[in-house]
């Protein structure tokens, strides 16, 4: 179960990451994106190395200030373009909608799926106190809202966040709702899960618990 689940998450990092067949070298690559190295190198690759343990994650920076860690394998391609529904070359990622395999999958499996979501797309505004999750695909956007509904997490409405590149977003904010997002959903990135926790800390109740 709980290499699934890290599977589960993987998948959803792949909303920033890349799925393809490169031409030239005759390989099939399944790519995962980051301006963190430390989060690539300890988080990612230590997920991969379980999930897939027969593969060589290799890790480079393509350009100043952005890395990626990527795989070589026509088997792992081929799962993430059947079983997880990736979307085919060239469409871009707008067009990948929610999987019927993670749909269908228990609510454990669907959290994981959204903290890689969360990690690949999401953001933390200490100052306005939320967790803001953006994508090009509304579909996904009204499935997180749904699903984080169910296990008592409200979020705000999906909106259009950005005009000019079609990107939409939903907002959690609120005592209760950054609470129960931190301790059922969380950030694995190790920036991001700092933010939040000094975001749920900074709430007057939850100081005055702690004393």
């Amino acid at each position: 179960m709980e290499t699934l689940s890290e599977l589960f998450y993987l998948v959803g990092l792949l909303r920033d990451g890349s799925v393809y067949y490169d031409r030239a070298s005759r390989n099939y690559y399944v790519v995962w994106y980051s301006k963190s190295r430390e989060f690539l190198e300890f988080v990612v690759a230590d997920k991969l190395s379980r999930v897939f343990p027969h593969t060589r994650p290799r890790m480079d920076q393509y350009k100043k200030g952005h890395w990626r860690i990527r795989i070589s394998s026509k088997q792992i391609y081929d799962m993430v373009k059947t079983s997880f529904e990736f979307p085919d070359e060239g469409l871009g990622q707008s067009y990948w909608g929610i999987p019927t395999l993670i749909r269908e999958a228990d609510i454990l499996l669907k959290l994981s799926h959204i903290r890689g979501i969360a990690d690949a797309e999401g953001d933390i505004s200490l100052v306005n106190k939320y967790v803001e999750i953006s994508q090009k695909n509304r579909e996904v956007l009204h499935w997180i809202k749904m699903t984080l509904r169910r296990v008592g997490i409200e979020t705000g409405s999906v909106v259009l966040a950005d005009r000019k590149s079609l990107t939409y977003k939903i907002v959690i904010s609120g005592k209760m709702a950054l609470t129960t997002f931190h301790k059922l959903v969380n950030f694995e990135h190790p920036l991001k899960k700092l933010s939040l926790e000094k975001l749920v800390n900074s709430h007057p109740t939850a100081r005055r618990q702690q004393t």
